[in-house]
């Protein structure tokens, strides 16, 4: 048996499902209403054909009531029936066709009619298959197997043709990777699948379609994922008789046209030329965040701007603004909206200082560790200047909390240190205890001088010394 394997971590690899040498399909059987008069039973006939449209010379094998009841060799051009097979009316029957190179795919319906269901059957050649070797099935007419099947439309009803629609059972996750037997098939034209899998097992469903199709650029699952225990499939129970997949009710492929507009101006209410603006949008799709930036540098002699872009269709969007102008002032807000089309920002004022502040801190801990120019970034600090940042470092971070410092002795309100085990940072520790004589406030800097005692998770009770050079220019 060969099983199919997932890297959680490498998902991406399930979109990009390969081109095909070969297709073959079990075309819709003719309706026969008026079956020969001389039978008695069920009575079926269609044709195999290429992906082309073209006739294909197989073997079909018919079951029912859990066995063979015989073969047909197809004519050259792909015609077949069932005159030659007596078929019980009333129990399920099993087509199948097992071509060499070609993945094993079935079809199973009733037979308690002579007019009868679609029998689409697409196979494509097991060597250009990215999704695996599917599970193989001894006995295709085995009561022992149930039929999981569903039509995958968008949410406005068109069919989605093509995708891979894949069922796993038997799951094992071990190191990231996720083990699990499978069976799939790609959707027909009409978005349905079929798949057999055997009966009271817990079985998964993952639809997934050709990242590379931009078609379906907005949307890569096709399942709900809202019931999954095995990342990203979702979990169809224990199937006991033929299982419907139910679809994504959201499911949508549409882009939806934006535009932004609205009118720069600086602190002096005077029209901007020289300025940039970015729009970021995020969004849910199919429960992932999806993150896009759009941008302008263009204005007319009013300060007027606008930035068209589309989006996928979704229920709302956040919208993050930012206006910077050449002398690093600007502006910046965020907002959330389900509305589409234009989207009008009226007049911007770009008077919010964007320049980007640098805070330094030195540090000795104990006798040996020496942390030079830890760095926090932060806007322009305001009287009573305070920090409270966080900088991340070669193995770890450093958070530091310092309200209304003032000349003389302080506290530091908080201090810790998060290593992640590099020989660069090597302590945990976090404390109040520690004090910062500031020793002066000039020139747009606060100096101070930091010491006291620190429990480190490693070694216990430490030492602590240091400088901390505070920007409030």
């Amino acid at each position: 048996m060969k099983n199919f394997y997932i890297t959680i971590l490498s998902l991406g690899l399930l979109l990009a499902i390969g081109c095909r040498k070969e297709e073959v399909i079990i075309d819709d059987p003719i309706i026969i209403t008026e079956p020969p008069t001389e039978l008695e039973g069920a009575f079926f006939s269609g044709q195999v054909i290429n992906k082309d449209g073209q006739g294909y010379q197989a073997t079909v094998e018919v079951y029912q009531n859990g066995a063979l009841q015989g073969e047909i060799e197809t004519t050259e051009e792909g015609f077949y029936n069932t005159v030659d097979i007596t078929l019980e009316v009333g129990p399920q029957v099993t087509f199948a066709v097992r071509e060499e190179n070609f993945i094993e795919k079935y079809r199973r319906l009733e037979s308690d009619d002579i007019v009868y269901k679609d029998v689409d059957l697409k196979l494509f050649s097991a060597d250009n298959s990215t999704l695996g070797i599917p599970e193989e099935v001894e006995n295709p007419g085995s009561l022992e197997l149930v039929k999981v099947f569903g039509t995958i439309t968008d949410k406005y009803g068109t069919p989605v043709s093509g995708a891979a629609a894949i069922v796993g059972y038997d799951p094992i996750i071990f190191m990231g990777t996720l083990n699990i037997k499978h069976v799939f098939e790609p959707t027909d034209e009409n978005g349905y699948f079929e798949v057999l899998v055997p009966r009271e097992k817990e079985v998964f469903f993952l639809g997934v379609v050709d990242a590379r199709d931009e078609a379906y650029e907005c949307w890569n699952f096709l399942n709900q994922r809202d019931t999954t225990i095995v990342f990203p499939f979702d979990n169809l129970g224990v199937v006991l008789e033929d299982t419907e997949v139910i679809e994504d009710p959201n499911l949508s492929f549409e882009k939806i046209d934006y535009e932004v507009i609205g009118r720069l101006l600086d602190c002096n209410n005077t029209p901007v030329s020289d300025a940039e603006i970015k729009i970021k949008a995020e969004y849910f799709i199919a429960g992932e965040l999806v993150r896009e930036t759009f941008l302008t540098q263009e204005f007319d002699a009013d300060g007027n701007f606008e930035i068209p872009f589309t989006l996928c269709e979704t229920q709302e969007v956040k919208f993050e603004v930012e206006a910077r102008l050449s002398n690093g002032f600007g502006y910046k807000d965020s907002f959330t909206t389900s509305n589409q089309g234009t989207l009008n920002l009226d007049v911007i004022r770009a008077c919010e200082d964007l320049n980007i502040r640098t805070t330094t801190l030195d540090l000795q801990i104990g006798n040996d560790v020496v942390l030079d120019d830890i760095t926090f970034f932060h806007p322009q600090l305001e009287a009573p200047y305070s920090i409270n940042s966080t900088t991340l470092i070669e193995g770890g971070s450093v958070f530091l909390w310092f309200v209304e410092p003032q000349i003389g002795e302080n506290r530091l309100d908080f201090l810790s240190i998060v290593s992640l085990g590099n020989d660069k940072l090597p302590y945990d520790f976090s404390s109040t205890e520690i004090r910062a004589e500031v020793t002066d406030i000039s020139n747009g800097f606060i100096n101070a001088d930091l010491s006291g005692e620190v429990e480190t998770t490693e070694l216990g009770t430490q030492t602590i010394t240091g400088q901390l050079r505070i920007n409030i220019n």
